[in-house]
């Protein structure tokens, strides 16, 4: 939440000791894991588990985007040890931000409670050739939801990652400068993003010779009273 103490009255004047406040934000990571020290291991991993992958288009979709497993399961983490670790920890970063964000700071006990109760419950590849796209969509009944790029074509700005705002009254609010949906610049092989399974997205139509491949998952954190058994503890 965040505010403002000044806006323009009917005349464009702008008044001193006004206050706008800002509800119910959306927070979305990156993470550039190509900076990482152990960036060539997860590569090298997430290869060798790609190629085990037989990759191909939904029929219920048409001619969209090939995926690894069209049931969204759990099948692709299950075959890795490095990353599925990765992804829990850099999960639990983006939480412990959005607390510091909100100005409620988790405590020990509930960091704790992020690493026992943390489950990562579906994983898979995507890859996009020349002409394919992704429809917009979300990863309900999921908490939260990421896509690391393992193969993001350089100097290449088609295929971007797009978000819509999760508020449906935005997209007819008469204010300048409004926007109620965006693309994601600047991706490269290596990039980490993370949002809220609930965040409408998708994938704008991809033109290129080398395939643009991404590892997708999901995660929920389990209720106090559930058992919880995730492949990354």
């Amino acid at each position: 939440m965040t505010r403002n103490r000044s806006y323009c009255n009917e005349y464009g004047r702008f008044l001193m000791g006004r206050t706008i406040w800002t509800y119910f934000p959306t927070y979305i990571a990156r993470a550039d894991l190509d900076e990482e020290p152990y960036f060539e291991e997860i590569q090298q991993e997430l290869k060798q588990a790609i190629e085990k992958e037989t990759l191909e288009y939904n029929d219920g979709w048409g001619k969209t985007h090939k995926l690894s497993d069209p049931t969204f399961g759990n099948r692709l983490f299950s075959r890795l040890k490095k990353f599925p670790s990765i992804v829990k920890n850099e999960i639990i970063q983006y939480m412990l931000g959005i607390g510091e964000g909100l100005g409620t700071p988790v405590d020990e006990a509930g960091k704790e409670r992020l690493v026992t109760h943390m489950n990562i419950t579906a994983s898979w590849v995507t890859k996009l050739d020349n002409n394919d796209f992704a429809h917009t969509h979300n990863h309900l009944p999921s908490h939260f939801s990421g896509v690391y790029y393992y193969q993001y074509p350089s100097n290449n700005e088609t295929g971007k990652f797009t978000i819509n705002t999760p508020v449906s009254g935005h997209w007819g609010l008469p204010l300048h400068g409004w926007v109620p949906s965006y693309t994601i610049d600047n991706i490269r092989t290596g990039t980490l993003l993370l949002f809220p399974s609930y965040l409408e997205h998708g994938v704008r139509r991809y033109q290129g010779d080398e395939p643009r491949i991404s590892v997708s998952f999901n995660a929920r954190m389990k209720d106090a009273f559930e058992h919880c058994e995730s492949i990354t503890e």
